[in-house]
């Protein structure tokens, strides 16, 4: 034994170099290069998903028959086979529509060629057999269970087949500025029949849509400049200026907008500009005619300024700048916090912010009034008017708990003279409540 004991300890000895040189020896092993993952091909501009969307949404808006409806609709079916047909057919009905089958170009929408639209009610007997009777027209067996958001929408659940993506957002804002400055309008005219290209549109019916007036087709392609300019064209009437006095009131605004709210002349104008009466968007039956616009500040959080000028005069007719982003970002802002509108501390408040704003030349202030308690947006703040020299008046909204002023609203002379008419007169006839 005492020999084996010695002999095995002799071994080890004698291979402890070996072992000790493998532990700190790295021996290359035969390898192959990395295989690289085919890339998906991914189409950017194909529908969402929407499922989530949906989920928690109302039965009355889900792209899909009512469980009452599903079994209904069999005697519709039913009726429609054995030879009944509806009055009138919905098969491509695209204006006030309330139920409607709108056929589709399958190629341009991941296959589907048709889309159907329901209203936000129990759809009624007759309505069912005007489906039933779309589809047979159709050649297709309809089942209520090959609904869903990609083929059907309910009662104003969305608005359109997909959104704006890509480059589409740049490229419609870039084609908005050439079709109101430079007249550049789309090669055909505009057509809502989506089989004609893939793009469309259709009205609705807002009582059986939630308020929703229209909807609108984009396919699962990259819109073309031309589709962008056809879309432009319908939502965007041509102004009532020619492109240079567009650039002359831009001008002409921007420097107004200096003088009396403060904006830098390198403001950036968003959205897009128009010309026309007053009276139109007016309340108060003002029947000047004026330049519409709004702008930006450059950077990001920057204030916005958006208004109207009369286009006769050059002069601010109404105008307003949100100097803190907080107003309309941020819903019902400290809504349940009240204090004091008629502390003086609102008064130079409002004072000192729309003095800081006023450019050299502009009309000096002649009078400042703590006004009322307000909640622009939801939140409290104290209403002061500042009054200017000429008669213009500048609401100023200073948040209570944030103490400072968080919008700022210009109305000149004639404009507040005539909102007062109007309210004196709602106040004669007993429809106002102060």
């Amino acid at each position: 034994m005492k020999i084996r004991t010695f002999l095995a300890a002799a071994l080890c000895l004698a291979l402890l170099p070996t072992i000790a040189a493998a532990e700190n020896t790295v021996e290359a092993l035969p390898t192959t290069a990395p295989m690289t993952e085919p890339a998906a091909d991914v189409n950017e501009y194909a529908f969402d998903d929407l499922d989530p969307y949906y989920e928690d949404m109302d039965e009355s808006q889900l792209p899909a028959f009512t469980e009452n409806e599903k079994a209904r609709f069999a005697e519709a079916q039913r009726r429609w086979d054995a030879g009944e047909r509806p009055g009138d057919s919905i098969l491509d009905v695209t204006e006030n529509i309330r139920v409607s089958l709108v056929r589709l170009p399958a190629e341009q929408y991941d296959g589907h060629s048709w889309f159907l639209f329901l209203p936000y009610e129990e759809l009624t007997d007759g309505e069912m057999l005007q489906i039933a009777d779309a589809f047979g027209q159709l050649g297709i067996r309809f089942d209520p269970e090959d609904l869903s958001w990609r083929c059907c929408m309910r009662g104003g659940g969305i608005e359109s087949t997909r959104a704006f993506k890509g480059d589409e957002f740049e490229r419609r804002d870039a084609l908005r500025e050439q079709y109101m400055r430079l007249g550049l309008r789309p090669k055909k005219e505009w057509t809502a029949d989506v089989m004609d290209d893939g793009v469309g549109e259709v009205t609705l019916d807002e009582d059986a849509y939630c308020g929703l007036d229209c909807f609108s087709f984009r396919p699962v392609r990259r819109l073309t400049d031309e589709d962008l300019l056809e879309i432009i064209a319908r939502s965007t009437p041509a102004p009532d200026a020619a492109p240079d006095e567009l650039a002359r009131y831009e001008g002409l605004f921007r420097q107004e907008l200096h003088s009396k709210l403060g904006m830098p002349l390198s403001a950036v104008r968003e959205g897009s500009e128009d010309v026309g009466s007053l009276e139109q968007r007016s309340f108060a039956g003002d029947t000047r005619t004026a330049y519409f616009a709004s702008f930006k500040e450059a950077g990001d959080g920057g204030r916005r300024w958006s208004g109207a000028m009369d286009i006769s005069t050059g002069k601010i007719v109404s105008a307003e700048v949100e100097l803190d982003k907080r107003l309309y970002g941020e819903k019902t802002l400290y809504s349940d916090v009240r204090m004091d509108p008629w502390d003086p501390h609102w008064a130079e408040l409002a004072e000192k912010t729309v003095v800081s704003l006023l450019a050299d030349g502009a009309p000096g202030i002649a009078d400042v009034q703590a006004w009322c308690e307000s909640a622009p947006n939801g939140t409290s703040c104290a209403e002061v008017r500042v009054t200017m020299a000429d008669g213009a008046v500048c609401r100023a909204y200073a948040s209570f708990v944030l103490d400072t002023v968080m919008q700022v609203e210009y109305n000149d002379a004639l404009s507040m003279e005539l909102e007062d008419r109007y309210y004196e007169k709602m106040m004669e006839e007993g429809n106002v409540n102060e």
